[in-house]
């Protein structure tokens, strides 16, 4: 999806076609916003802020395009004092979020970036349980 595809897919959500909540400045703010939260996951860390009207998000598949204007509705909805919405929203965005870093993280989703090569997951994890009482390491 474009940045301006996003932006009005966030007016549907937020049920603000014409514009009479919502600006289109604070919208983009938000989107952008849920670029950052994205970041978070080392795997997007050098995913790009949208701009231009014909951007389109770097690194994230075009599936879950959907998703940065799902987190711009949460935080609309919590400016406009519309709390449950916001959560609403915002719960559908981490979960959508987790299932991406899920299947990223048991290797059915390859994150590429625009030449088309894999990006590295630098995220470690150790398998062990340490043994305070013997002193020892016992493998999982």
């Amino acid at each position: 999806m474009t940045f301006q595809e996003l932006i009005n897919l966030t007016k549907v959500y937020t049920r603000d076609t014409d514009s009479r909540i919502f600006t289109d400045a604070d919208i983009k703010m938000f989107i952008n916003q849920g670029i950052d939260r994205i970041r978070q996951y080392n795997v997007f860390e050098s995913m790009e802020y949208l701009s231009n009207p014909s951007d389109t998000p770097k690194l994230l598949p075009s599936m879950y395009h959907y998703i940065l204007a799902l987190f711009a509705a949460s935080r609309l909805f919590d400016t406009d004092e519309r709390f449950y919405e916001g959560t609403d929203k915002r719960n559908e965005f981490e979960e959508v979020f987790a299932n991406i870093v899920e299947r990223i993280e048991n290797g059915t989703l390859t994150i590429t970036d625009e030449n088309g090569f894999a990006v590295d997951n630098t995220m470690s994890a150790t398998d062990y349980v340490a043994d305070v009482y013997f002193k020892g390491v016992i493998a999982e």
